[in-house]
């Protein structure tokens, strides 16, 4: 059952404002979003859920950045429940935040703000996100030291995303000593975590993949295994052509160097194929 958010007459009465606005964008430019308004503009007001259609409004038309009409009114409707404490709503906001699809650019200090009270409110994705934050220095000092802490905080919790990173962090030595051991452990486990789960619905199943690929192409921790690395690799750029067409803007780079990684493997494979004399 679907319940709608309790809010006071003025938020009601703003957020329905924020609703109507949003109704002149552009359907051409931006269908998915234009679809969810026109139909929720028609729905009895009783059946309006203005949290349900800013949670759907933040993934339609993921490629595009989100015009200021439906900006204003995901905002509002999500600073509504975060005055609740709602943690995943702050997460959410941050995430438009961080990946610019709030303002057409990252505003990371924005970010950095909704994923702490997200954090604080014991959401695993704001710590996971917090990690990223401080790992790669986004509007803030690299400090591995606490990108280590949120990193593991989510891992423990079971977040796939931190514990491949924690991998990484003991594969290039990031504020623990290089480790090929504990590297292809937290790799592993990120493969074991997102087959716990619908592998389908795991948005950065192509990073896991390509860390895989790496382990058996490098022997990084295990044998060196070029059919292993190239099984890997294909899943990984498969798995990459569709998170990136949802949306995932930071991994495009990535495609090209598991194909080249491929083109590299099918040589060695082809090498080692036996010459039939019958």
């Amino acid at each position: 059952m679907t319940i709608k958010p309790v809010v006071i007459n003025e938020r009601m009465a703003e957020l329905d404002l924020l609703a109507c606005r949003a109704h002149s964008i552009d359907e051409k430019q931006y269908p998915e979003m234009a679809n969810l308004i026109n139909h929720f503009l028609v729905l009895d007001p009783d059946d309006q859920n203005y949290r349900e259609l800013a949670d759907r409004l933040m993934t339609a038309d993921a490629s595009k950045c989100m015009p200021d009409e439906v900006a204003d009114f995901v905002k509002a409707a999500y600073e509504c429940d975060i005055e609740k404490e709602d943690a995943l709503a702050a997460n959410n906001l941050g995430a438009l935040y961080y990946g610019g699809r709030i303002g057409g650019e990252s505003d990371y200090e924005k970010a950095r703000e909704y994923y702490e009270i997200a954090d604080r409110l014991g959401y695993s994705l704001a710590s996971e996100n917090l990690a990223y934050i401080f790992y790669y220095g986004f509007e803030t000092e690299v400090d591995y030291e606490k990108a280590y802490l949120y990193f593991s905080k989510a891992a423990f919790l079971g977040r796939y995303e931190a514990t491949y990173k924690l991998g990484d962090m003991f594969r290039n030595g990031l504020y623990v000593e290089k480790n090929e051991k504990m590297t292809s452990f937290f790799y592993r486990k990120a493969l074991d975590l997102v087959w716990q789960d619908n592998v389908s619905d795991n948005k950065f199943l192509g990073c896991v993949y390509q860390r895989m690929g790496d382990l058996f192409y490098e022997g990084i921790g295990v044998a060196q295994d070029d059919e292993e690395a190239f099984r890997y690799y294909q899943l990984a750029e498969g798995c990459y052509y569709k998170q990136i067409s949802e949306g995932d803007k930071y991994h495009v780079d990535q495609i090209p160097v598991v194909i080249e990684r491929q083109k590299k493997l099918r040589k060695r494979l082809q090498k080692k194929l036996p010459k039939y004399e019958f």
